[in-house]
Protein backbone atom coordinates (compact mmCIF):
# COMPACT_ATOMS: atom_id res chain seq x y z
CA UNK A 1 0.00 0.00 0.00
CA UNK A 2 1.57 3.79 -1.31
CA UNK A 3 1.68 6.20 1.20
CA UNK A 4 -1.07 7.73 -0.36
CA UNK A 5 -3.46 5.09 0.05
CA UNK A 6 -2.53 4.57 3.61
CA UNK A 7 -3.37 8.05 4.32
CA UNK A 8 -6.62 7.68 2.89
CA UNK A 9 -7.39 4.71 4.53
CA UNK A 10 -6.57 6.15 7.74
CA UNK A 11 -8.85 9.27 7.29
CA UNK A 12 -11.71 7.01 6.21
CA UNK A 13 -11.27 5.01 9.18
CA UNK A 14 -10.91 7.74 11.72
CA UNK A 15 -13.86 9.51 10.67
CA UNK A 16 -15.89 6.27 10.97
CA UNK A 17 -14.61 5.48 14.30
CA UNK A 18 -15.34 9.24 15.61
CA UNK A 19 -18.98 8.41 13.63
CA UNK A 20 -18.99 5.41 16.21
CA UNK A 21 -17.84 6.71 19.49
CA UNK A 22 -20.54 9.90 19.00
CA UNK A 23 -23.29 7.20 18.10
CA UNK A 24 -22.29 4.74 20.62
CA UNK A 25 -23.35 7.31 23.85
CA UNK A 26 -24.90 6.37 26.95
CA UNK A 27 -28.13 5.19 25.54
CA UNK A 28 -26.57 2.97 23.41
CA UNK A 29 -23.95 1.61 25.50
CA UNK A 30 -26.27 0.87 28.34
CA UNK A 31 -28.65 -0.28 25.66
CA UNK A 32 -31.81 1.69 27.11
CA UNK A 33 -31.85 3.12 23.69
CA UNK A 34 -31.56 -0.01 21.85
CA UNK A 35 -34.08 -1.66 23.45
CA UNK A 36 -36.61 1.19 23.10
CA UNK A 37 -36.31 1.82 19.17
CA UNK A 38 -34.93 -2.17 18.28
CA UNK A 39 -35.38 -4.76 20.90
CA UNK A 40 -38.34 -4.52 22.47
CA UNK A 41 -39.69 -5.79 18.79
CA UNK A 42 -39.07 -9.27 18.49
CA UNK A 43 -38.57 -9.94 14.95
CA UNK A 44 -37.98 -6.86 13.75
CA UNK A 45 -35.38 -6.20 15.52
CA UNK A 46 -33.23 -8.92 13.53
CA UNK A 47 -33.15 -6.71 10.14
CA UNK A 48 -34.04 -2.93 11.50
CA UNK A 49 -30.60 -2.26 13.17
CA UNK A 50 -28.44 -2.51 9.91
CA UNK A 51 -31.54 -0.70 8.05
CA UNK A 52 -31.29 2.21 10.09
CA UNK A 53 -27.60 2.75 9.60
CA UNK A 54 -27.24 2.22 6.12
CA UNK A 55 -30.24 5.02 5.39
CA UNK A 56 -28.62 7.37 7.78
CA UNK A 57 -25.02 6.61 6.06
CA UNK A 58 -27.03 7.95 2.85
CA UNK A 59 -28.61 11.11 4.78
CA UNK A 60 -25.03 11.73 5.63
CA UNK A 61 -23.13 10.88 2.53
CA UNK A 62 -25.22 13.69 1.07
CA UNK A 63 -24.52 16.00 3.92
CA UNK A 64 -20.51 15.14 3.96
CA UNK A 65 -19.97 15.81 0.20
CA UNK A 66 -22.10 19.17 0.55
CA UNK A 67 -19.47 20.56 3.35
CA UNK A 68 -16.38 18.93 1.38
CA UNK A 69 -17.74 20.91 -1.91
CA UNK A 70 -18.20 24.65 0.11
CA UNK A 71 -15.52 23.97 2.56
CA UNK A 72 -18.17 23.88 5.55
CA UNK A 73 -16.55 22.89 8.82
CA UNK A 74 -19.60 23.63 11.22
CA UNK A 75 -23.37 22.72 11.09
CA UNK A 76 -25.09 26.59 10.87
CA UNK A 77 -22.55 26.69 7.91
CA UNK A 78 -23.87 23.48 6.35
CA UNK A 79 -27.75 24.13 6.99
CA UNK A 80 -27.12 27.64 5.74
CA UNK A 81 -26.17 25.86 2.08
CA UNK A 82 -28.44 23.19 2.63
CA UNK A 83 -31.62 25.73 3.24
CA UNK A 84 -30.44 28.20 0.69
CA UNK A 85 -32.15 30.32 -0.49
CA UNK A 86 -34.16 30.19 3.14
CA UNK A 87 -31.53 30.08 5.19
CA UNK A 88 -32.47 32.99 7.26
CA UNK A 89 -35.94 31.77 8.53
CA UNK A 90 -34.94 27.72 8.57
CA UNK A 91 -31.14 27.42 9.63
CA UNK A 92 -31.57 29.67 13.04
CA UNK A 93 -34.76 26.63 13.74
CA UNK A 94 -32.20 23.88 12.83
CA UNK A 95 -29.81 25.82 14.70
CA UNK A 96 -32.30 25.87 18.46
CA UNK A 97 -33.65 22.40 17.79
CA UNK A 98 -29.69 21.02 17.29
CA UNK A 99 -28.68 22.72 21.03
CA UNK A 100 -31.79 20.96 22.52
CA UNK A 101 -30.94 17.92 21.36
CA UNK A 102 -27.00 18.06 21.84
CA UNK A 103 -28.02 19.24 25.63
CA UNK A 104 -29.73 16.04 25.55
CA UNK A 105 -27.16 13.60 24.07
CA UNK A 106 -24.37 14.96 26.55
CA UNK A 107 -26.73 15.17 29.49
CA UNK A 108 -27.02 11.48 29.29
CA UNK A 109 -23.61 10.89 28.89
CA UNK A 110 -22.78 13.16 32.17
CA UNK A 111 -25.18 11.85 34.52
CA UNK A 112 -24.82 8.23 33.09
CA UNK A 113 -20.94 8.60 33.84
CA UNK A 114 -21.26 9.96 37.06
CA UNK A 115 -23.51 7.27 38.22
CA UNK A 116 -21.16 4.49 36.86
CA UNK A 117 -17.90 6.16 38.90
CA UNK A 118 -20.37 6.12 42.11
CA UNK A 119 -21.78 2.64 41.54
CA UNK A 120 -18.15 1.25 40.79
CA UNK A 121 -15.64 2.78 42.07
CA UNK A 122 -17.29 5.06 45.23
CA UNK A 123 -16.55 8.62 43.82
CA UNK A 124 -19.32 10.67 45.22
CA UNK A 125 -21.90 11.35 42.19
CA UNK A 126 -21.04 15.17 41.80
CA UNK A 127 -17.71 14.76 41.80
CA UNK A 128 -18.01 12.25 39.16
CA UNK A 129 -19.69 14.97 37.16
CA UNK A 130 -16.78 16.84 37.44
CA UNK A 131 -14.47 14.11 36.01
CA UNK A 132 -16.96 13.30 33.33
CA UNK A 133 -17.44 16.67 32.10
CA UNK A 134 -13.52 17.64 32.69
CA UNK A 135 -12.31 14.78 30.49
CA UNK A 136 -15.19 15.82 27.89
CA UNK A 137 -13.51 18.59 27.70
CA UNK A 138 -10.19 18.24 27.66
CA UNK A 139 -10.18 16.06 24.92
CA UNK A 140 -12.88 18.56 22.70
CA UNK A 141 -10.80 21.79 22.38
CA UNK A 142 -7.50 21.40 21.04
CA UNK A 143 -8.77 20.92 17.58
CA UNK A 144 -9.46 18.59 15.29
CA UNK A 145 -6.80 15.80 15.04
CA UNK A 146 -7.35 15.63 18.82
CA UNK A 147 -11.05 14.68 18.23
CA UNK A 148 -10.20 12.08 15.58
CA UNK A 149 -7.69 10.21 17.36
CA UNK A 150 -10.10 10.38 20.65
CA UNK A 151 -12.93 9.00 18.55
CA UNK A 152 -10.58 6.56 17.12
CA UNK A 153 -8.87 5.47 20.64
CA UNK A 154 -12.71 5.24 22.18
CA UNK A 155 -14.25 3.43 19.21
CA UNK A 156 -11.53 0.27 19.54
CA UNK A 157 -12.22 0.60 23.49
CA UNK A 158 -16.33 -0.20 22.74
CA UNK A 159 -16.21 -2.58 20.27
CA UNK A 160 -13.94 -4.52 22.06
CA UNK A 161 -15.78 -4.50 25.09
CA UNK A 162 -18.79 -4.95 23.54
CA UNK A 163 -17.71 -7.96 21.49
CA UNK A 164 -16.57 -9.46 24.25
CA UNK A 165 -19.92 -8.71 26.13
CA UNK A 166 -22.50 -10.08 23.69
CA UNK A 167 -20.22 -12.53 23.01
CA UNK A 168 -20.18 -14.38 26.19
CA UNK A 169 -23.80 -13.51 26.59
CA UNK A 170 -24.63 -15.39 23.46
CA UNK A 171 -22.81 -18.20 24.58
CA UNK A 172 -24.15 -18.49 28.13
CA UNK A 173 -26.68 -20.90 29.05
CA UNK A 174 -29.06 -18.22 30.79
CA UNK A 175 -29.91 -16.63 27.58
CA UNK A 176 -33.08 -17.69 25.63
CA UNK A 177 -33.59 -16.16 22.18
CA UNK A 178 -35.32 -19.18 20.48
CA UNK A 179 -37.64 -18.99 23.27
CA UNK A 180 -38.63 -15.27 22.91
CA UNK A 181 -38.43 -15.21 19.28
CA UNK A 182 -41.38 -17.49 18.97
CA UNK A 183 -43.15 -16.07 21.76
CA UNK A 184 -46.47 -13.70 20.69
CA UNK A 185 -45.03 -10.42 22.52
CA UNK A 186 -41.70 -10.70 20.15
CA UNK A 187 -44.42 -10.57 16.95
CA UNK A 188 -47.34 -8.74 18.15
CA UNK A 189 -45.73 -4.98 16.68
CA UNK A 190 -46.80 -3.51 13.59
CA UNK A 191 -44.48 -2.94 10.30
CA UNK A 192 -45.44 0.67 10.51
CA UNK A 193 -44.76 1.08 14.04
CA UNK A 194 -41.13 -0.16 13.72
CA UNK A 195 -40.82 2.04 10.60
CA UNK A 196 -41.62 4.84 12.28
CA UNK A 197 -39.30 3.96 15.25
CA UNK A 198 -36.53 3.25 12.89
CA UNK A 199 -36.88 6.79 11.32
CA UNK A 200 -37.32 8.17 14.60
CA UNK A 201 -34.03 6.91 15.77
CA UNK A 202 -32.37 8.34 12.08
CA UNK A 203 -33.90 11.57 12.93
CA UNK A 204 -32.18 11.70 16.09
CA UNK A 205 -28.70 11.01 14.82
CA UNK A 206 -29.10 14.18 12.51
CA UNK A 207 -28.98 16.36 15.25
CA UNK A 208 -25.66 16.20 17.73
CA UNK A 209 -23.65 14.13 15.26
CA UNK A 210 -23.73 16.22 11.95
CA UNK A 211 -22.47 18.90 13.88
CA UNK A 212 -19.68 16.78 15.64
CA UNK A 213 -18.67 14.97 12.08
CA UNK A 214 -18.89 17.74 9.74
CA UNK A 215 -16.45 19.50 12.07
CA UNK A 216 -13.63 16.47 11.40
CA UNK A 217 -14.30 15.70 7.66
CA UNK A 218 -12.35 17.78 6.66
CA UNK A 219 -9.86 15.52 6.46
CA UNK A 220 -11.71 13.58 3.44
CA UNK A 221 -11.00 15.34 -0.11
CA UNK A 222 -13.01 13.56 -2.45
CA UNK A 223 -16.47 12.14 -2.68
CA UNK A 224 -14.51 8.84 -2.76
CA UNK A 225 -13.08 9.52 0.66
CA UNK A 226 -16.39 9.73 1.78
CA UNK A 227 -18.12 6.92 0.58
CA UNK A 228 -14.86 4.63 1.62
CA UNK A 229 -15.56 6.47 5.64
CA UNK A 230 -19.17 5.67 5.48
CA UNK A 231 -19.20 2.05 4.39
CA UNK A 232 -15.64 1.55 7.30
CA UNK A 233 -18.92 3.36 9.04
CA UNK A 234 -21.94 1.02 8.37
CA UNK A 235 -19.63 -1.72 9.32
CA UNK A 236 -19.02 -0.67 12.21
CA UNK A 237 -21.99 0.35 13.93
CA UNK A 238 -24.42 -1.77 12.37
CA UNK A 239 -22.53 -4.64 13.36
CA UNK A 240 -21.91 -3.50 16.71
CA UNK A 241 -25.91 -1.95 16.78
CA UNK A 242 -27.42 -5.72 15.79
CA UNK A 243 -24.74 -7.50 18.06
CA UNK A 244 -25.92 -5.49 21.19
CA UNK A 245 -29.21 -5.76 20.11
CA UNK A 246 -29.35 -9.21 19.81
CA UNK A 247 -27.80 -9.97 23.30
CA UNK A 248 -30.18 -8.39 24.85
CA UNK A 249 -33.04 -9.80 22.86
CA UNK A 250 -31.42 -13.19 24.44
CA UNK A 251 -32.70 -11.95 27.94
CA UNK A 252 -35.77 -10.62 26.87
CA UNK A 253 -38.61 -9.79 28.43
CA UNK A 254 -36.43 -9.72 31.89
CA UNK A 255 -34.16 -7.52 31.08
CA UNK A 256 -37.10 -4.55 30.31
CA UNK A 257 -37.39 -4.27 33.76
CA UNK A 258 -33.82 -2.31 34.48
CA UNK A 259 -33.09 0.79 33.60
CA UNK A 260 -29.71 -0.49 32.28
CA UNK A 261 -30.71 -3.36 30.27
CA UNK A 262 -27.18 -4.34 28.74
CA UNK A 263 -26.05 -4.22 32.48
CA UNK A 264 -28.50 -6.68 33.84
CA UNK A 265 -27.74 -8.75 30.58
CA UNK A 266 -23.81 -8.77 32.09
CA UNK A 267 -24.68 -9.54 35.89
CA UNK A 268 -26.99 -12.34 34.35
CA UNK A 269 -24.19 -14.34 32.90
CA UNK A 270 -22.06 -14.28 35.98
CA UNK A 271 -18.92 -13.28 35.37
CA UNK A 272 -17.00 -10.65 36.77
CA UNK A 273 -14.92 -9.92 33.34
CA UNK A 274 -18.19 -9.06 31.50
CA UNK A 275 -19.26 -6.70 34.11
CA UNK A 276 -15.46 -5.00 34.07
CA UNK A 277 -15.49 -5.05 29.84
CA UNK A 278 -19.35 -3.13 30.45
CA UNK A 279 -18.13 -0.97 32.52
CA UNK A 280 -14.84 0.16 30.22
CA UNK A 281 -17.94 0.52 27.71
CA UNK A 282 -19.99 2.35 29.02
CA UNK A 283 -17.95 4.38 30.44
CA UNK A 284 -15.79 5.15 27.13
CA UNK A 285 -18.88 5.42 25.74
CA UNK A 286 -20.18 8.52 27.79
CA UNK A 287 -17.11 10.35 26.88
CA UNK A 288 -16.86 9.53 23.20
CA UNK A 289 -20.43 10.80 22.80
CA UNK A 290 -19.60 13.71 24.77
CA UNK A 291 -16.00 14.62 23.16
CA UNK A 292 -17.83 14.67 19.70
CA UNK A 293 -21.28 16.68 20.93
CA UNK A 294 -18.74 19.24 22.72
CA UNK A 295 -16.22 19.66 19.84
CA UNK A 296 -19.54 20.17 17.41
CA UNK A 297 -20.94 23.07 19.01
CA UNK A 298 -17.40 24.80 19.83
CA UNK A 299 -16.54 24.61 16.28
CA UNK A 300 -19.75 26.92 15.46
CA UNK A 301 -19.65 29.10 18.13
CA UNK A 302 -15.46 29.96 18.68
CA UNK A 303 -15.07 31.86 15.68
CA UNK A 304 -18.23 34.02 16.46
CA UNK A 305 -15.97 34.89 19.30
CA UNK A 306 -12.60 35.27 17.94
CA UNK A 307 -14.07 36.83 14.66
CA UNK A 308 -15.12 39.76 17.21
CA UNK A 309 -11.72 39.25 19.45
CA UNK A 310 -8.85 38.10 16.88
CA UNK A 311 -6.26 38.10 20.13
CA UNK A 312 -8.45 35.65 22.00
CA UNK A 313 -6.87 31.81 22.43
CA UNK A 314 -9.36 29.71 20.43
CA UNK A 315 -8.26 27.00 23.15
CA UNK A 316 -9.85 28.64 25.85
CA UNK A 317 -12.89 29.89 23.98
CA UNK A 318 -13.45 26.28 23.20
CA UNK A 319 -13.35 25.31 26.93
CA UNK A 320 -15.65 28.25 27.48
CA UNK A 321 -18.40 27.19 25.45
CA UNK A 322 -18.13 23.56 25.93
CA UNK A 323 -17.97 24.45 30.17
CA UNK A 324 -21.42 25.80 29.28
CA UNK A 325 -23.28 23.10 27.32
CA UNK A 326 -22.00 21.24 29.93
CA UNK A 327 -23.24 23.06 32.98
CA UNK A 328 -26.63 22.91 31.33
CA UNK A 329 -26.92 19.40 30.41
CA UNK A 330 -26.33 18.85 34.31
CA UNK A 331 -29.74 20.26 35.03
CA UNK A 332 -31.41 18.52 32.03
CA UNK A 333 -29.56 15.12 33.33
CA UNK A 334 -31.74 15.23 36.54
CA UNK A 335 -34.92 13.77 34.49
CA UNK A 336 -33.02 10.71 34.13
CA UNK A 337 -31.80 8.63 31.57
CA UNK A 338 -34.64 6.52 30.66
CA UNK A 339 -36.84 9.71 30.26
CA UNK A 340 -34.09 11.29 28.04
CA UNK A 341 -33.96 8.57 25.99
CA UNK A 342 -37.41 7.10 25.67
CA UNK A 343 -39.06 11.11 25.36
CA UNK A 344 -36.66 13.70 24.56
CA UNK A 345 -34.73 11.44 21.67
CA UNK A 346 -37.83 9.97 20.50
CA UNK A 347 -39.77 13.19 19.43
CA UNK A 348 -36.64 15.05 18.84
CA UNK A 349 -36.31 12.21 15.96
CA UNK A 350 -39.47 12.94 14.62
CA UNK A 351 -38.51 16.00 14.38
CA UNK A 352 -34.78 15.45 12.63
CA UNK A 353 -36.80 13.56 9.74
CA UNK A 354 -38.27 16.34 8.55
CA UNK A 355 -36.16 18.90 9.61
CA UNK A 356 -32.96 17.44 8.18
CA UNK A 357 -33.17 13.89 7.17
CA UNK A 358 -35.68 14.59 4.44
CA UNK A 359 -34.03 17.91 2.90
CA UNK A 360 -30.81 15.81 2.69
CA UNK A 361 -31.62 13.30 0.87
CA UNK A 362 -33.56 15.32 -1.40
CA UNK A 363 -32.14 19.02 -1.52
CA UNK A 364 -28.49 18.05 -0.64
CA UNK A 365 -28.58 15.59 -3.48
CA UNK A 366 -29.98 17.71 -6.15
CA UNK A 367 -27.67 21.00 -5.19
CA UNK A 368 -24.33 18.19 -5.04
CA UNK A 369 -25.85 16.82 -8.60
CA UNK A 370 -25.44 20.20 -9.54
CA UNK A 371 -22.31 21.22 -8.28
CA UNK A 372 -21.00 18.20 -10.06
CA UNK A 373 -21.92 19.12 -13.09
CA UNK A 374 -20.76 22.47 -12.68
CA UNK A 375 -17.41 21.39 -11.91
CA UNK A 376 -16.77 18.24 -13.44
CA UNK A 377 -13.19 17.92 -11.74
CA UNK A 378 -13.45 19.71 -8.77
CA UNK A 379 -12.01 16.72 -6.60
CA UNK A 380 -8.74 16.40 -8.91
CA UNK A 381 -8.60 20.28 -8.60
CA UNK A 382 -8.51 20.43 -5.03
CA UNK A 383 -5.81 17.22 -4.70
CA UNK A 384 -3.56 19.30 -6.89
CA UNK A 385 -3.68 22.28 -4.82
CA UNK A 386 -2.96 20.74 -1.45
CA UNK A 387 0.09 18.99 -3.04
Amino acid sequence: MDKKKGATLAAAFSVAATWFSVHAGGGFASGSQTMGFLTRFGFHAIWSPVSMVVILALAYRELFIMGKNHNLNNFRALTNELYHPYEKVLSPIYEVLSIIASVMAIASCVAGGATVLESYLGVPYFAGIVVIGVGMLLLSIFGRDLVLKAGTALCIIIFVALVLICGVALTNGNGHLGTWMSSPEANSTSFGYVLLKMFSYVGFQCWGPVGALIGVTGVLKTNKDINLALVIGVFINAIMLWLTNVAMMAYMPECTASALPLYWVCESTGQQAVLIAYVVALLAAYVSTGVGVVYGLAVRYTPLVTSRRPNANPTVINAIVGALFIIATVLVSTVGLTNIINYGFGYMGYVGIVVLFIPAITVAHIKNKKFAKEHPNFDEEQLSKSK
